[in-house]
C-alpha cells in the first residue's frame, strides 16, 4: 500500500516491514539507539563527505568517501550489536549518500518501519531505487536476520508526503 499525502515538511516517506510480534520490541529499541548514534554525530563532515561522493566521478574517489562515512557509523555502532554495525553503518551510509535520512522508528502490532526525510527530489528517487532494487529490503533484512535470528517475510507498506510548495 502505498498513500501520498501533501504537507509543508518536505519530502519524506514511511516504510513499514512486518515481523513476528515476540521480535517488534527487539529491533525498534536497536534501531532506536542506532538512529538517535547516529543522529548525535557531528553531521557536518559526514555530510560533507557524501556531497564529495555524489560530486566524485572515479570509482577510487566514491570508495574511499563510501568508506569514510561507513568507517565513522560503524565506530558508534559498535557499543550495541557488535555483530550488526557493519550492516546497519552501510544501512545509513547508503541513506546519507542518496540524501536520504531516517526521521524516526515505529512500532506497530506486528511491524517495525522508519519515517525518511529527503532534502530534494534526488533524495526521493535514491530512495525509491532503494526501494525498487530491493537494496533497502535487502540491508534491513540483513539487520533483523542477524538481529532475531529469523527471516524478515517480504512485506512492507509505505506512505509519501511532500512539500505542496
Amino acid at each position: 500500500m502505498i498513500l501520498f499525502a501533501f504537507t509543508s515538511t518536505g519530502l519524506g516517506l514511511d516504510i513499514r516491514f512486518d515481523v513476528p510480534e515476540e521480535q517488534v520490541e527487539v529491533l525498534v529499541s536497536y534501531f532506536c539507539k542506532a538512529v538517535e548514534d547516529v543522529m548525535n554525530l557531528d553531521q557536518e563532515p559526514i555530510e560533507q563527505a557524501a556531497l564529495r561522493y555524489r560530486q566524485a566521478r572515479e570509482e577510487d574517489q566514491r570508495e574511499l568517501h563510501w568508506h569514510s562515512i561507513c568507517t565513522k557509523y560503524e565506530d558508534i555502532l559498535m557499543k550495541h550489536y557488535r555483530i550488526l554495525a557493519t550492516r546497519t553503518a552501510r544501512f545509513f551510509t547508503k541513506l546519507m549518500v542518496g540524501n536520504v535520512k531516517i526521521e524516526n522508528v515505529c512500532r506497530g502490532p506486528s511491524s517495525f518501519g522508519f519515517s525518511f526525510r529527503c532534502k530534494s527530489t534526488d533524495g526521493l528517487l535514491e530512495l525509491q531505487k532503494l526501494i525498487a532494487s530491493g537494496e533497502l529490503y535487502e540491508l534491513c533484512g540483513s539487520i533483523t536476520l542477524s538481529c532475531i535470528n529469523q527471516p524478515m517475510p517480504l512485506c512492507y507498506r509505505m506512505s509519501l508526503t511532500a512539500d505542496a510548495g
